[in-house]
């Protein structure tokens, strides 16, 4: 089920803190792009995830991470996630349920998850942790995004839907096609970027000060 839980005036608001925040700085997060790369082109590479790429990707997302993967369950149905996965691949929309069977493999962690769906998808999915969820609370955006969900895994999967709706329709205003350029220009990377990878990218980079 779709998460409307948002208005355009959202979306504006939202649009309007990061022309702020662009303007007003000239650093971005960009440690991680060595390796970001590598992952994206590891899915570009492989036709169909099996067992043996799941296993690999999962445990090289959790690089990014500040903990390890500590419970990676494929035991019940080892064909559900790698499924999934496979959707997401193919630009096939999972639901609820899909979602919470990956949740459950890669260590009961959305975040977790959101990592690796986007390193399999990089212009649908958006990545979610902490540091994003603070930029909407530091900007009093959209509280949906960032209130506690209390480590109850539906919640998880209904906020990071939601994040993943008001990202897509971000990228897809007009709005937001002169911040998308501007930020391209300061990264100064030289490799091609998704929409969807700058946005989270400035999220994340925006919401580094935490309160």
């Amino acid at each position: 089920m779709k998460n409307f839980e948002f208005t355009y005036n959202d979306i504006d608001k939202i649009i309007d803190s990061l022309n702020y925040h662009l303007s007003m700085t000239h650093n971005f997060e960009t440690k991680y792009f060595d390796s970001y790369f590598e992952f994206v082109k590891y899915f570009e590479k492989i036709e169909r995830i099996d067992y043996h790429s799941l296993v690999i990707s999962s445990y090289f997302t959790y690089g990014w991470m500040p903990t390890i993967l500590k419970n990676f369950d494929l035991e019940d149905n080892v064909s559900k996630p790698i499924e999934n996965f496979n959707k997401v691949k193919m630009d096939i929309e999972i639901d609820d349920a899909e979602y919470m069977n990956l949740v459950k493999c890669i260590n009961n962690s959305i975040v977790g998850v959101s990592k690796l769906l986007h390193f399999i998808n990089p212009s649908q999915y958006p990545i979610f942790d902490s540091r994003i969820k603070n930029y909407f609370k530091s900007n009093d955006l959209l509280k949906s995004i960032w209130k506690p969900t209390y480590q109850n895994k539906e919640k998880d999967i209904r906020q990071y839907k939601l994040y993943r709706d008001v990202c897509l329709s971000i990228i897809n205003n007009s709005r937001f096609e002169t911040i998308f350029e501007e930020s391209i220009q300061k990264l100064n990377l030289g490799r091609e970027l998704t929409k969807m990878r700058v946005l989270e990218n400035l999220f994340f980079s925006f919401g580094g000060n935490k309160e």
